[in-house]
């Protein structure tokens, strides 16, 4: 959130920036009309270019995000058949516990 406050301030400093120079500079109405269209034009550029970028990244965290949720969930997967199984295991042992102590009753 940092680096998207500090590119908004750094495009809207160098916009402020851009008109103040435009506006104070001596030049015909002509010539400054032309000077802010050139302005004006070289900032969709930027704007397309930071578009696309964004774009790009967003795309990259997206497949990223995709990869890590598959690991995760595999794992989630791998450690729900290990408590299965430990579950099992156990019931087991405790139904043979069970059955040594009965006879072991029986016995006395």
């Amino acid at each position: 959130m940092h680096r998207t406050n500090f590119i908004i301030g750094m495009m809207l400093g160098g916009i402020a920036g851009a008109v103040a120079a435009l506006l104070l500079a001596p030049k015909s109405g002509k010539a400054l009309r032309e000077d802010l269209n050139q302005g004006v034009t070289e900032m969709k550029g930027r704007a397309a270019d930071w578009s696309e970028t964004a774009y790009v990244k967003a795309n990259e965290w997206r497949e990223r995000a995709s990869v890590k949720g598959s690991e995760w969930k595999d794992i989630a997967y791998d450690f729900k058949d290990k408590a299965v199984d430990a579950t099992a295991q156990l019931s087991q042992k405790a139904q043979d516990l069970t059955e040594r102590v009965r006879d072991t009753e029986q016995e006395r």
